[in-house]
């Protein structure tokens, strides 16, 4: 399932991060239990196949897999970091964005005055799939659009250095790559 929400201001992004904080609390128990007294086979059948993580974008409004879950949950956390980037820059008097989550077709993060537009996505890899190859594309295609960026999760903090993607020619004019780790993550939040 895939959602479209606007974001009004900084303090939503805090509720829904806040909010998804709780579900990955709550999922986490939920795994333990299911999958307490399964064997291998049974345990990894029920990670990749059985639907019965919560969709993160569907509130109590259905499961899914847990490799799923992990995939769009980061991603969500991705978005919320990148919003909460755009918000730090007083240059953008933009209030309101609209941001696609999951599978919907569109930009992930678009300002409601379309001078700001984000990819956004987490990997361990920023190579895999050629996946921010492709969101480069996508934006440098776009150049009427301003202020273009690429936020990424990532777990390597020397991913994390602009320098890096500027020297593997991964950074096109006018598009900023901006990687976040556990240690933005963690700012936000005293997570235990």
């Amino acid at each position: 399932m895939t959602l479209r929400i606007f974001i009004e201001d900084e303090r939503r992004v805090d509720t829904e991060l806040k909010q998804l904080i709780v579900l990955i609390s709550d999922t986490k128990a939920l795994v333990e239990a299911k999958l307490r007294g399964s064997d291998q086979l049974e345990w990894l059948e029920a990670i990749k196949f059985e639907p019965f993580a919560p969709n993160p974008h569907s509130g109590n409004n259905g499961t899914t897999n847990l490799f799923e879950f992990v995939n769009q949950t980061w991603t969500t956390i991705a978005t919320y970091l990148g919003l909460k980037y755009l918000y730090s820059i007083d240059k953008f008097k933009t209030k309101r964005y609209k941001i696609n989550l999951g599978v919907r077709s569109g930009p992930d993060i678009l300002s409601d005055d379309l001078k700001i537009e984000a990819e956004v996505f987490a990997t361990t890899d920023y190579t895999n799939n050629g996946k921010l190859r492709g969101d480069i594309q996508r934006l440098a295609a776009k150049p009427e659009i301003p202020h273009r960026f690429i936020f990424a999760f990532v777990p390597d903090k020397k991913l994390k250095n602009p320098e890096h993607y500027k020297s593997r020619n991964l950074e096109t004019e006018g598009i900023v790559v901006k990687a976040f780790d556990m240690t933005d993550l963690r700012s936000e939040f005293s997570l235990s």
